[in-house]
């Protein structure tokens, strides 16, 4: 498969700015809730492993 009229895009935006950018975007309060579901579902994953793990 050819590509056609491809080419390289260099980004011309730091990545400051896009983080400062994300930063405004995204509340901090939804990263922390985000964060807190996943560290809730690695703890559910984990306690199910030790339980299967001592049952063997």
């Amino acid at each position: 498969m050819q590509l056609k009229e491809f080419s390289l895009v260099v980004p011309k935006i730091e990545s400051g700015t896009v983080l400062k950018a994300l930063e405004v975007a995204i509340p901090s309060s939804a990263i922390e809730q985000l964060k807190s579901g996943y560290k809730s579902q690695r703890r559910a994953q984990a306690s199910k492993t030790l339980h299967i793990w001592l049952s063997v």
